[in-house]
């Protein structure tokens, strides 16, 4: 058994990080990415944005409610909400404050 197998399991086992995350590493290392590479930043452009906005109409519409309330309750915190389609499109993120940071 290789030592990255050891610490794969021991990392999953110790609860320390979950197990969908050390796959997710995995994938990333099978890709022949390096953990110090930065990714690459796709911008999307505004088209895409739009047809992504569109298709998502019915949900963003559904959710607007719960979506507010999370606005509300993340005001004046350093913490942010963003809800992105299945290819990663934000359609929408809780207002950043001015000077705040992520979580």
């Amino acid at each position: 058994m290789g030592a990255r197998t050891l610490f794969r399991r021991r990392l999953a086992a110790s609860g320390l990080i979950s197990e969908p995350v050390i796959q997710s590493w995995q994938r990333c290392l099978a890709a022949g990415l390096k953990p110090q590479q930065r990714p690459d930043f796709e911008p999307v452009t505004r088209s895409r944005v739009s047809a992504a906005l569109a298709r998502s109409h019915a949900v963003l519409e559904a959710a607007t409610p719960e979506i507010d309330e999370l606005d509300r309750l993340l005001a004046g915190t350093h913490c942010r909400m963003v809800l992105t389609d299945g290819q990663g499109i934000v359609l929408r993120a809780t207002p950043a404050a001015i000077g705040a940071a992520g979580c």
